[in-house]
């Protein structure tokens, strides 16, 4: 799937190209965890320096949560710059972890 980005009268902008989201393949997880704590270090200096528990979390850990649910990607020209995970507890999907590269 490809997710075009249109300006508000509805041209196509040039600076930025195709995101693609797909499903995250083992390979990708430490380029993700890195964008997390790049996302989420950004998020702890507004909160005046509180760990926040994604900053910490380490390789061993997503990998468990890529085994147990979804991990997704979004990726521009081969670079991530966004990644959402998902699980099912019972008839319920839960969304956890959004993070999405400032830049985009």
């Amino acid at each position: 799937m490809k997710i075009k980005i249109f300006t508000k009268n509805n041209k196509r902008k040039t600076t930025h190209k195709d995101i693609i989201i797909a499903r995250a393949k083992i390979s990708d997880l430490s380029e993700i965890l890195k964008l997390q704590k790049n996302v989420y270090q950004q998020e702890s200096v507004t909160y005046h320096g509180i760990i926040i528990p994604p900053m910490s979390q380490g390789i061993r850990s997503i990998t468990l949560q890529y085994i147990n649910g979804i991990i997704l990607k979004a990726a521009c020209q081969n670079k991530i710059v966004g990644s959402v995970r998902a699980y099912g507890i019972e008839d319920i999907s839960k969304i956890s972890t959004l993070v999405v590269d400032p830049s985009y």
